[in-house]
Formats: C-alpha cells, sequence, structure tokens
C-alpha cells in the first residue's frame, strides 16, 4: 500500500513505508528520479493521508509503542500529536482511514473490543471545532474488514460491512457536518454468506456507485449497483478471492481488480448501465501494489474520480488504466497521450455533430407532424359540421315532403269536388253534396310513403 497526492499538475507526492525506514516521501515532478526523505523512522505499516482545505496534507500513522500520532505539514523527522495510545496492544488498532469534510478531520480504524473481544469499526472526529470521543458504527467480521468513504457537498459516506451472528450486512452510514450526527443507516444487502469487500465512488452527476464481492460455494461474486435504491446486479465471478475498484476518468467507469497477480478491468460509458465483458490490463508487473490516490476536489472540472487502484512502482509510480489514457499529465514524468486526447475528442465532436443533425430531422419531423395532425382536426371538424348539416336539411326536407303532400291531397279534393257538381242533379241538396266530399275524402287519401 502507498498514497499518490496529485496537489497540482505537475506535482505528484508518493508517501510510503520501508521496513527499514518507516514512512518517507518523495516528490515527483518532470524527474522520475527524485530523492526519498523520512517522516517517521519509528511508524508501521499502518498510516493513512488526508488534504485539507489548503492542500496540507496530514498523515495519522502507528508507531512501534502501539500510538496513533497525527502529523502535519509533511516535513523530515516532525513531532507529532499522540491521538490514541494502545501500548498494551488490547485494542489491536488497524485499518485507519482519515478524510477532511469542512475543517474537521474524521479517522476511521479498527479495533478490538476491550471486554467482548469482537472487532468494530471506529469513526473518531478530532478536529479542534468538534471534538468527539471514538465511538463504535457497528461489529464487524474480523479485524481488516473492507469499508470505503467519499464526502459529497455537506455529508460523508460510509460504506461497510457488518456482522450480526452469522448473517452478513453491507450498510451506508451519512454523516451530517451541520448536526455533527449519523443518521440511521441503509441496509443495502443483507446475506448468509460472508461479504468481504465493498467500494464506493462518486460520478460526476453526483451519482453514488458502489460495489461489494460475496463468497458463495467457492466462487467470489463482484456485485455493483447505483445508489440506494438500484438492485445489485452480478458482474463477474471467479474461483480466486479479489478486491476490485472504481476508476472514474473522462465519461467511463471502470473497475479493475488483480485476480492471482494478474489485472482485470471491465468499462462501463453508460453510468454503470452495462459493462463490458473482462479484459486483462495493459499493465500486467510481478509486484503489483494497490495506491490510495489522493487529489483536491473541483466540482466544477471533475474528470477523475478514484480513490483506490492499482500499479506498480517500478521505476516510478505507475497506476493501471490511468497510465494508458493519461491526457492530463496525471503522472507528470509520463508525456500525455495526445493522440487519444485529439481522437477523442474529435470523436466527440463528431457524435455531438451527428447529434445536433439527427435532432434537427426529429425536430422537422415532429413539426410536420403537429402541422399533420391540426390538419386532420380541421379536417374533422369541417365533417362534423357538414354532417350536421346534413342531418338538418334531411330534417327539412321530411317537412317539406309532408307539406307537398298535403297540398296534393286538397287539390285531388278540389277537383273530385268540382267533378261531382258537374255530374250531379241540380237539385241535389248541398249538404249531400258535403256528405259526398267527406266520403271522397275518406276513400281518396292517398297513405304516405315513408320511405320517400
Amino acid at each position: 500500500m502507498a498514497y499518490l497526492i496529485r496537489k497540482d499538475k505537475d506535482t505528484l507526492f508518493l508517501i510510503d513505508y520501508l521496513p527499514r525506514n518507516g514512512l518517507y516521501y518523495r516528490t515527483f515532478t518532470n524527474n522520475p528520479n527524485p530523492r526519498t526523505i523520512s517522516i517517521a523512522p519509528n511508524s508501521l505499516d499502518e498510516y493513512t493521508v488526508a488534504i485539507d482545505a489548503h492542500q496540507e496534507l496530514h498523515i495519522i500513522y502507528k508507531n512501534t509503542k502501539q500510538q496513533i500520532v497525527h502529523v502535519t505539514p509533511l516535513s523530515p523527522n516532525i513531532q507529532g500529536n499522540v491521538l490514541l495510545d494502545d501500548r498494551k496492544e488490547q485494542y489491536q488498532i488497524c485499518n485507519l482511514y482519515a478524510c477532511f469534510m469542512e475543517k474537521e478531520l474524521h479517522l476511521f480504524y479498527n479495533a478490538l473490543h476491550p471486554e467482548t473481544e469482537e472487532s468494530e469499526l471506529i469513526h473518531h472526529c478530532t478536529s479542534s471545532s468538534h471534538q468527539m470521543v471514538p465511538h463504535s458504527l457497528g461489529i464487524i467480521p474480523k479485524l481488516g474488514t473492507s469499508y470505503s468513504c467519499i464526502v459529497l457537498q455537506e455529508k460523508l459516506y460510509l460504506l461497510s460491512i457488518f456482522q450480526e451472528e452469522q448473517h452478513y450486512s453491507l450498510q451506508l452510514y451519512a454523516y451530517d457536518s451541520y448536526s455533527h450526527k449519523w443518521q440511521t443507516p441503509i441496509s443495502l444487502v443483507q446475506s448468509a454468506f460472508p461479504l468481504i469487500h465493498c467500494h464506493l465512488c462518486l460520478h460526476p452527476s453526483g451519482q453514488l456507485h458502489l460495489l461489494y464481492v460475496q463468497e458463495k460455494y467457492g466462487q467470489y461474486q463482484l456485485y455493483t449497483c447505483k445508489g440506494m435504491n438500484e438492485s445489485p446486479k452480478l458482474l463477474y465471478s471467479c474461483a480466486y478471492s479479489i478486491k476490485p475498484f472504481f476508476i472514474y476518468y473522462r465519461q467511463g467507469l471502470w473497475i479493475h481488480w488483480l485476480e492471482q497477480n494478474t489485472g482485470k478491468m471491465i468499462l462501463s460509458l453508460d453510468e454503470g448501465e452495462t459493462f463490458s465483458s473482462p479484459k486483462k490490463t495493459s499493465l500486467q508487473t510481478s509486484s503489483p501494489i494497490l495506491f490510495h490516490y489522493i487529489y483536491p476536489f473541483d466540482q466544477s472540472n471533475q474528470i477523475l474520480s478514484c480513490r483506490q487502484l492499482y500499479g506498480t512502482l517500478s521505476p516510478y509510480p505507475t497506476c493501471c488504466i490511468l497510465s494508458q489514457l493519461d491526457m492530463d499529465q496525471l503522472h507528470p514524468y509520463i508525456p500525455p497521450n495526445e493522440e487519444l486526447k485529439l481522437y477523442l475528442s474529435q470523436s466527440a465532436s463528431f457524435s455531438s455533430q451527428k447529434t445536433t443533425e439527427e435532432n434537427e430531422i426529429l425536430e422537422q419531423l415532429k413539426k410536420e407532424n403537429d402541422e399533420l395532425k391540426e390538419m386532420q382536426e380541421s379536417i374533422t371538424a369541417q365533417y362534423n359540421e357538414l354532417y350536421h348539416f346534413a342531418k338538418q336539411v334531411q330534417q327539412e326536407g321530411r317537412k317539406w315532403r309532408e307539406r307537398y303532400y298535403q297540398l296534393q291531397q286538397k287539390e285531388q279534393i278540389m277537383l273530385k269536388k268540382e267533378k261531382l257538381k258537374k255530374e250531379l242533379p241540380n237539385e241535389l241538396h248541398e249538404s249531400d253534396i258535403i256528405n259526398t266530399d267527406q266520403t271522397l275524402e275518406s276513400k281518396e287519401t292517398p297513405e304516405k310513403d315513408e320511405n320517400i
């Protein structure tokens, strides 16, 4: 394990441990062979590094007296402040991790409970503005159990594996900087099978990505999911214990791991919706090392998001995946990959132009569709008007037909009357003519044809 700290574009700090020399640091610029400077000769290989808002480095390490010591700023043989003292080794403090949120320095570590001897995950806020005594977040399977932290705005997120009796759980904690309290943890996974590893990654969109490894029937299964509401997806399974980590770099979300000292990787270009099949990494070495990568968080220009990644120290620190893709001088001593940068920029520009043209065509089609829809609605309205008009004409026609039949009947009656007057003798009484007329009306009235 070693720490890489990128404070600016042209400088890369390496902090590492050697059994004979303790903690040391080296400053890499364009010179890949800087001198080695000792930090703490009496340290053990149990340490963590954090960077504050002023880009000052803070180192917390365990010394040969079993003390947890905090030193800052980075300088040779500086005297540190003792945070914890475990000279009797009853706590067996290990697995240190420190980070800053606002002005608070948060320290996490594993320790044994002195009475129950159960392994616990401990949180300790050591800042001067708000001090807290160390307190347990829960029981973990064993010392050295995996956990992962990320600071997002005013909250600190902690993903860790816990154990209760024979059941394992993956829980997400959130610490609020305003209330200085932990919120109720969210249980993401419950399993009767051992959970052995977990990791968090922050996408520039603000989305949290998490992964974990479960051991089941001799197979080590890699799962991943986005946020707290998505169901985990199985990505990979093998017969060897693996500890995978996320790397986000220039729109690519990578997961990489060591499998029997062989580097492997998978890639997602759609923010974790789908991943490629596993491939071997280009960087293969017989002496791989796990780097903890630290850099100032700049939300306005976020092209890189990673906390741990594999690599090699020989002949100089080289990071897996990033060294092959490096377009931003992440390694000051390696020329940036300008060809790849140009290719990707042109490809993105072409894709953007193509997308713009497709969007214009789509907008034109939508406009034409809207016009056709309006035309169809107008035709429908006109048809409805014609239908109602035709109905009115039909009703008026019926009325006029009825009037026509009535007039026709009257005319026939008048003709009959005239005819009868001519044929009947003059002495016929007028009342008889009227009766005859009524008889004619009753006989001669034609039936109305309802089908006309």
